[in-house]
């Protein structure tokens, strides 16, 4: 497991089967989203805090590719808007960090890739989706693309 500070947030992401403490943190979370643990593939879960002892949202699924092949978890928190970007495998979550609920879930193109920002947008990279977010964690806009594919942005 690994244990991070990003800001006032506190996180821990495992990957693997049920980490010790797992049960403890659902029992005192405010918000919990873990029924794709029923799903098949490999485990990842995550907590995220502020100002407690306790996380106060637990997410965990199952889900594949993991770790492999250049697919790897990432997560992205805008603290201006307490925004949880989440993406692993073929799973793709955004949460509202303040109630805890679901903004969007949805499964990715092929496999997940990772979360940029830049200024007031979050990019999300997938095999063989390209998606921008707004800071709020609402799509503005989507497209495929084809591998082996790269973007930037000229500020010119």
């Amino acid at each position: 497991m690994v244990a991070l500070t990003v800001g006032p947030y506190r996180l821990a992401v495992h990957l693997g089967e049920r980490p010790y403490m797992f049960d403890h943190w659902v029992e005192h979370a405010k918000a919990t989203d873990i029924e794709g643990l029923k799903d098949n593939g490999d485990a990842l879960h995550l907590a995220v805090g502020r100002g407690s002892d306790w996380y106060d949202l637990v997410v965990a699924f199952r889900t594949s590719p993991l770790d492999a092949a250049g697919f790897r978890p990432d997560v992205l928190i805008v603290p201006e808007t307490e925004t949880l970007f989440i993406g692993a495998g073929e799973v793709v979550k955004i949460f509202d960090l303040r109630t805890g609920q679901v903004k969007e879930q949805r499964t990715s193109n092929a496999g997940f890739w990772d979360w940029t920002r830049m200024e007031d947008v979050v990019i999300c990279c997938e095999e063989l989706g390209f998606a921008v977010y707004g800071l709020d964690g609402v799509e503005r806009w989507s497209t495929f693309v084809e591998p082996p594919w790269e973007w930037s942005i000229d500020t010119n």
